[in-house]
């Protein structure tokens, strides 16, 4: 009796000492399968960040090519264009097509901070290049009337007129991310002409400097003669929107076609039909106005010399406002407003206040230039 509970015991011990090395050798197994499943996705996972990398090297290669022959298409387009409304469009396109505006804030590996101000200095060394080209075939690059006929002195206007431009990818971006600073080569100039008066008092030195900007004020005298241009242009496309001064496509602005035209509003007063265009083609115009003066303000802010072309200051002297008595609300307002602007740019020691709080601090503090 006793043999037959110790054997019972002992197959118990053997059947259980069994079920235990099968459940450890199913756990080494599982272990085994868990390793191999893990180098698996080790594995996985190197490979999808390699096609990540490869995705983002391959979307900026992309992105640059496509810029560049943008850039390219739109600067030939424009050079080659005989009617100016056509080489401002492609103008405008040049500007927009700089890689800087396309920086998409970390969504890829490569668009860190350090590479837009990278791409900055590319697009001021490639602009200012291609207006050196301008410059040097020009006949007369210091003459920045806009009734310069001359080719090449048109393709600077343009430029210098759609300085502003911006693409939308980087408007977007900005109204999204609004701690991100927007760009534009009008915006990477004035910052550079300021950074410059700094440098020449003694409050910055040169290293204080961002790289693209030490790369615009390489081109310190181009880039203030392109915001005379700017100036320039922005009064005369005004002038050619209120008046019926017209061209033909291969004569400039005026053109030798254009010299009656121009004599009459030179010497003789004439009437302007600005209170005939609809509002918001006035607004317009009151925006070309109102950024020609801001030019010009911030021209004389960094002490460089700048003056509007003597036939132009003219046709505006002798220009005269209708009154307005079929006009809507609106268009009455933007015709006082134009009328102001105006008046700021052919007397601009004559310039008022905006609005009643400036004139209650011009009150108070009439020798402070700044207010």
């Amino acid at each position: 009796m006793k043999s037959s509970g110790v054997l019972t015991i002992l197959i118990l011990l053997f059947t259980s000492s069994c079920k235990t090395d099968r459940v450890m050798d199913s756990t080494l197994k599982m272990s085994e399968t868990t390793e191999q499943m893990k180098q698996g996705m080790d594995q996985t996972n190197s490979t999808m960040t390699q096609m990540a990398g490869n995705t983002d090297n391959m979307y900026h290669q992309i992105r640059t090519k496509e810029a560049q022959e943008s850039r390219d298409r739109a600067f030939e387009q424009m050079a080659k264009a005989k009617v100016f409304e056509d080489k401002l469009t492609e103008a405008a396109a040049y500007h927009q097509g700089f890689e800087y505006h396309l920086w998409n804030n970390g969504n890829t590996k490569e668009d860190t901070v350090k590479f837009r101000k990278e791409l900055l200095v590319t697009a001021v060394d490639e602009y200012f290049r291609a207006l050196q080209r301008f410059m040097d075939e020009a006949r007369d690059p210091s003459d920045i009337s806009p009734t310069n006929e001359d080719d090449f002195a048109q393709n600077l206007m343009v430029l210098a007129v759609t300085m502003h431009e911006i693409h939308h990818h980087q408007k977007t971006l900005v109204e999204e991310h609004p701690e991100i600073k927007e760009h534009t080569m009008l915006s990477i100039v004035k910052e550079s002409l300021r950074l410059q008066v700094k440098i020449n008092s003694g409050e910055l030195k040169r290293e204080d400097l961002e790289p693209y900007q030490n790369a615009l004020l390489f081109w310190h005298d181009e880039a203030i003669n392109m915001l005379r241009y700017r100036y320039n242009m922005l009064m005369t496309m005004t002038l050619v929107k209120v008046s019926d001064v017209r061209r033909k496509p291969k004569f400039g602005w005026f053109g030798a076609a254009g010299l009656y035209i121009k004599a009459k509003h030179i010497y003789f007063k004439w009437d302007s039909k600005f209170h005939t265009l609809v509002e918001s083609r006035q607004a317009k115009i009151n925006d070309f106005v109102d950024e020609a003066i801001s030019t010009r303000d911030f021209l004389i802010e960094i002490g460089a010399e700048v003056s509007l072309d003597k036939r132009i200051n003219k046709a505006f002297n002798k220009m005269q406002l209708k009154d307005c008595s079929s006009c809507t609300r609106g268009q009455a307002a933007e015709q006082e407003k134009f009328k102001k602007l105006v008046d700021q740019v052919i007397n601009p020691s004559k310039k008022e206040p905006d609005d009643d709080n400036e004139k209650e601090i011009n009150k108070k503090e009439p020798d402070d230039d700044n207010e």
